[in-house]
């Protein structure tokens, strides 16, 4: 999806945003504690930070950078790549010519900086994309994550 953000001065400037979670949820729990996400864990070391409300404005107020370990990369075909450390997370291919994808690349060959929003009990459809749950449960987190054009990795 593409979100708007208004800038000082008064004009809007396209946020190319990647929704991303994992299904089923991946979790864990140690010494008997509570079930901790595996997901939520990884994003926050590595710079994400929790979104409290599912509002879309907020969270794009509010996101900040991640740390230089995270990385989406955009190729000249349109393969879009979501990496930590190396690791790849996320890759979708893109088609040049469909119209949603198209306002997608454009919007982050256009930006330093992709919106990722991830978590778990994100609900994602083809009809759009519900936060309410994954921020009602503590699971919801949002970065800004830096992009680079080239080749993605594999």
């Amino acid at each position: 999806m593409v979100l708007t953000q208004e800038s000082g001065s008064g004009q809007e400037r396209p946020v190319p945003v990647l929704a991303y979670t994992l299904v089923p949820v991946v979790a864990f729990r140690e010494d008997g504690g509570d079930l901790t996400s595996a997901l939520v864990s990884v994003l926050l070391f590595h710079g994400f930070q929790l979104a409290l409300s599912p509002d879309f404005d907020g969270i794009v107020e509010d996101a900040v950078e991640t740390s230089a370990s995270c990385s989406i990369t955009v190729s000249p075909e349109g393969l879009l790549t979501f990496s930590i450390g190396g690791k790849l997370l996320f890759r979708d291919q893109l088609r040049s010519g469909n119209p949603d994808d198209d306002l997608w690349l454009d919007a982050a060959r256009g930006s330093d900086h992709a919106l990722v929003i991830s978590g778990d009990n994100l609900v994602i459809t083809s009809g759009g994309l519900d936060l309410r749950h994954a921020a009602a449960q503590g699971t919801l987190v949002a970065g800004a994550v830096p992009v680079h054009t080239g080749q993605a990795s594999e």
